[in-house]
């Protein structure tokens, strides 16, 4: 493995500058060892994945255009797989918000996601997020912000619990991760708008979060 992340950031529904922007300016602590990242289409990731970066973080849900009946998707089944034979050999993916959003279940990926988004309200509203104890979570207070509140589902499979989410629309979990492989994996829900997306737990959570998929802590 190398210090290169690849990133993967945008869909119909998420406009790519907020993230890369959040991002951005979590990125300073891994870039102070060594660490750099491209942003890359989601057609590239298949080919990419063979130079065995050190993580790929994905903000990108699977369907291409919604709109469409059926909707166009861009992961298949062979890019589903090597994607799973990346990280089992000992790469670290990080799913955040869209990452786990509208993937085939049962497949691949979401097997080894192990967990995936169900459904969100209609309209976005405060959410706390209160963290549990894991070095992803280190130094994270509960924080609250507007917000498409992600409810998931988990699937069977040894995880821990980062994150719980709470709103006026209810209860999930909104973060976990586990070992798989000799690889690593996170889910982390929060955020989606531009605001929450700048907030300062938002960022903490996304730079532990690589930290820990590039086993930095």
């Amino acid at each position: 493995m190398n210090k290169l992340i690849y990133a993967v950031f945008g869909d119909y529904y998420h406009p790519s500058a907020p993230i890369s922007e959040a991002f951005a300016a979590m990125f300073e602590p891994l870039a102070k060892q060594g660490y750099t990242y491209t942003e890359i289409r989601e057609s590239e990731l298949a080919d990419r994945l063979a130079e065995q970066p050190a993580a790929v973080v994905i903000y990108k849900e699977d369907r291409v255009d919604p709109t469409l009946n059926p909707p166009t998707r861009w992961q298949d089944e062979r890019v589903a797989n090597i994607i799973v034979q990346y990280v089992e050999a000992g790469g670290g993916w990080l799913a955040w918000h869209a990452g786990m959003s509208c993937y085939p279940v049962p497949g691949p990926y979401t097997s080894m996601l192990r967990g995936h988004f169900v459904s969100h309200p209609k309209v976005n509203a405060p959410v706390t997020y209160t963290p549990a104890s894991h070095p992803i979570t280190d130094g994270i207070a509960p924080f609250t912000i507007v917000d498409e509140h992600y409810f998931v589902e988990l699937h069977s499979g040894p995880t821990d619990i980062l994150v719980s989410s709470t709103s006026i629309d209810g209860a999930s979990t909104a973060g976990w991760a586990h070992s798989y492989g000799s690889g690593r994996v996170c889910c982390i829900t929060p955020a989606h708008k531009p605001e929450g997306l700048a907030h300062p737990g938002v960022r903490q959570l996304l730079t532990n979060a690589m930290l820990w998929v590039t086993k930095q802590l």
